[in-house]
This record gives C-alpha cells, sequence and structure tokens, in this order.
C-alpha cells in the first residue's frame, strides 16, 4: 500500500493512501527521512514503512510540471 505523509503532529504522520482515506503512523514505526510530501510504501499492517525516495522526487517533478502549466 502507498501514502503520501499529509503532515506531522505530535509524533504522529497522517497518511494520505492512495483511494484518499487518512491514517495515522507513529513517526518512530517510519524507516527514512520523514517529512511531510514524502511517499511511503506500508507493508503488513503498518508494520513496515519505508519511505520511497525515487517515488517522492518523481512525484515532485509531476507537481512541479503541473504548477508550470498553471502559470503559463
Amino acid at each position: 500500500m502507498r501514502g503520501i505523509i499529509d503532515r506531522i503532529e505530535d509524533k504522529i504522520a497522517v497518511i494520505e493512501l492512495e483511494e484518499g482515506r487518512m491514517i495515522d503512523i507513529k513517526v518512530k514505526n517510519i524507516i527514512g527521512d520523514v517529512k511531510e510530501g514524502k511517499v511511503i510504501e506500508i507493508e503488513h499492517e503498518c508494520e513496515n514503512v519505508l519511505i520511497n525516495e525515487y517515488e517522492t522526487i518523481e512525484r515532485r517533478k509531476y507537481m512541479n510540471e503541473i504548477v508550470k502549466d498553471l502559470w503559463n
């Protein structure tokens, strides 16, 4: 399952899943550099949660293109 870190509140990462549902995961349970906007991969009922740096970079490129197109 894949999601995006929407925000971080008191050591809890609020994650928006691909289908739009929101879940909370403790920051200490996420492996990697935890920041808003990062793409995460969730496996085994939230036991294995990893930052997907490649997908995060690709998502940022995509979002930058959308913003660029809006201004042109």
